[in-house]
């Protein structure tokens, strides 16, 4: 203790019970039909697609633990090019046990980057250019 200090400690009481003014539960019941969800996502790394809906074309090649992730890392620009050639203007992506998109056409990345910004998730955090540099 610091010599000439009036701090004295004192014994704190816990509450019985804590009451959060929260409209819906924080935590919702786990039911069947989101279980199978969870699961799938667990298993897939990727939400389950509704009825009907088309999965963007997925390059020849990829490590089976991989994915894409080597022959991206070892030349993205031949690479990427590639698989535009490959597989249209979108091309769907495994990346180790990420699912990532590669869009080359300017409409459809603008679309993403500006039109409908906050539907889409993009993380740049530490990432770096075809040139090695960090962006900016």
């Amino acid at each position: 203790m610091i010599q000439g200090s009036t701090y004295r400690s004192r014994r704190v009481e816990a509450p019985d019970r804590i009451d959060l003014d929260v409209a819906e539960p924080l935590l919702r019941p786990i039911t069947g039909e989101s279980a199978r969800g969870i699961l799938h996502l667990m298993l897939t790394g990727r939400p389950e697609m509704p009825p009907g809906a088309k999965l963007a074309p997925t390059p020849r090649g990829g490590d089976p633990l991989l994915g894409h992730l080597r022959e991206g890392r070892v030349d993205p620009l031949n690479s990427f090019l590639r698989w535009q050639g490959e597989c249209g203007d979108v091309v769907r992506l495994r990346l180790a046990a990420v699912t990532a998109h590669l869009l080359c056409h300017p409409r459809h990345v603008r679309h993403v980057l500006q039109e409908s910004a906050k539907r889409f998730i993009k993380p740049m955090h530490g990432r770096r250019n075809l040139a090695g540099r960090a962006w900016a």
